[in-house]
């Protein structure tokens, strides 16, 4: 039977072992970035426009969280409905905000844009501030987060997005799981981090097959 040259069967589980941790890693901060903000009330979005390009472009995700509408400060990107009353979400840039007679007036605008919004909140309400840009996933995950909501927890989550953080959790968990057992006692000595100490182990491992045959 031909063996495996012992440097490929190196390269190999090394590369593969990198691969199924970044995988994990990715599986748990998609999961995260779409449930997490749920717990302060805050919500993943996917941006459909370019007008905060190119900050915040078409096809990115943005996690909006509360923020006191008195705390609202200038440069910060926050969401907010349609002054002219269209139902749609903005997130743009703030450009100027003051308090008067107990409201918060702000002047917003999209990066892109070229003239801006006027509009209003109490100062003791929330409004919603961008904290986190995660460029592309938007895309995917805005046709895959839909669906009747459903309570998670005190906090409504639309059923498409609870599925598939529920998804990326298992794949992680099954990843981690397969790494954990794809390793013997023996080769848990070695370190999986150095190819080098393991490629000696494995030539070592070899030697004692042949002088036992």
């Amino acid at each position: 039977m031909n063996r495996v040259p012992v440097r490929l069967e190196v390269v190999v589980r090394f590369v593969a072992r990198t691969t199924t941790m970044a995988i994990a890693t990715v599986a748990i901060a998609l999961a995260a970035i779409l449930i997490a903000p749920k717990a302060v009330g805050g919500q993943s979005f996917s941006v459909l426009s370019g007008s905060m390009a190119p900050a915040v472009n078409t096809g990115d995700m943005v996690v909006v969280v509360p923020e006191r509408a008195d705390a609202v400060r200038v440069g910060q990107i926050v969401a907010f409905n349609d002054p002219d009353g269209s139902g749609r979400l903005y997130q743009h840039r703030v450009q100027s905000v003051r308090e008067d007679n107990g409201q918060v007036i702000v002047v917003t605008k999209g990066d892109a844009n070229n003239t801006g919004e006027h509009w209003q909140a109490p100062v003791d309400s929330d409004v919603g501030r961008v904290v986190v840009v995660v460029p592309h996933i938007g895309w995917v995950v805005g046709h895959v987060t839909g669906g009747k909501p459903i309570d998670v927890l005190g906090r409504e989550v639309p059923m498409g997005t609870l599925a598939l953080a529920l998804m990326l959790f298992a794949l992680a968990a099954v990843v981690i799981a397969g790494i954990l057992r794809s390793s013997s006692p023996e080769e848990t000595a070695t370190s999986d981090d150095n190819p080098a100490e393991e490629l000696e182990f494995i030539q070592h491992r070899q030697e004692e097959g042949q002088s036992h045959a």
